[in-house]
């Protein structure tokens, strides 16, 4: 890499990044923007859009709902988002150099070419919490292990192939519903019971879980991780 390039990959500026696409054809540049409006006091609505590559049909967005004290109702909060991302986005000619980590995708556990539906609810009354989350999913799976139809972004895209009979739409659909009481606010301390189900179908095969589970946890920082 020539010293000129160096010093436009280490330079602060925004946008620079993608500027740096053109200084070599090996290089993969994601651009995105991120949208947030306040509808009142307790309704957002939020937003992503991105574009991989500057190819118009490597593409993904993002749009979702948050509300807080719902109906009026104190603690009863709901959010709902729609993703949906192109097939072959994240991934590139080199795949080395697609969006992952340790062999995981770095944006979305499916990869891309899919269409995704999240919902969550949930509702405190002093220590006792109940929450409800819903994911639906529809995404291309390959029929045949040698075929690439854009899921997979640890494949290079230029081994794409057109889409038809290799390509099965398959849908995925998670529910899941715990109860809970809070034991130690200061360190999130809960005492946990649930129920969750998991189902992912297409025209060849079907795969369904369902399983109870209860427990204790405490964690410092909220995070969640559905698919």
């Amino acid at each position: 890499m020539h010293e000129r390039d160096i010093y436009s990959f280490i330079n602060p500026i925004p946008f620079i990044r993608p500027i740096t696409y053109g200084l070599r054809q090996e290089n993969n540049a994601l651009v995105g923007v991120n949208l947030r409006y306040n509808l009142a006091d307790n309704w957002i609505v939020y937003g992503q859009l991105l574009l991989d590559d500057y190819k118009s049909d490597k593409n993904g967005f993002q749009i979702g709902i948050k509300a807080f004290d719902l109906f009026g109702v104190n603690n009863l909060h709901i959010q709902t988002e729609i993703n949906q991302v192109s097939a072959y986005t994240y991934a590139h000619a080199d795949s080395s150099r697609s969006f992952t980590h340790y062999n995981q995708a770095i944006a979305h556990p499916l990869g891309a070419g899919f269409f995704e539906s999240v919902s969550f609810l949930n509702w405190q009354l002093q220590d006792f919490f109940v929450e409800i989350k819903f994911n639906y999913a529809v995404y291309r799976e390959d029929s045949l292990g040698y075929h690439h139809n854009g899921k997979n972004i640890f494949k290079s895209d230029n081994s794409i192939v057109e889409t038809g009979s290799n390509t099965v739409q398959t849908a995925l659909m998670f529910h899941d519903i715990r109860l809970g009481y809070l034991i130690n606010p200061k360190t999130n301390m809960q005492l946990l019971l649930g129920l969750s189900s998991r189902i992912e179908e297409n025209k060849w095969w079907e795969k369904e879980m369902q399983y109870f589970y209860f427990g204790i946890r405490t964690y410092l920082r909220n995070q969640y991780y559905d698919f």
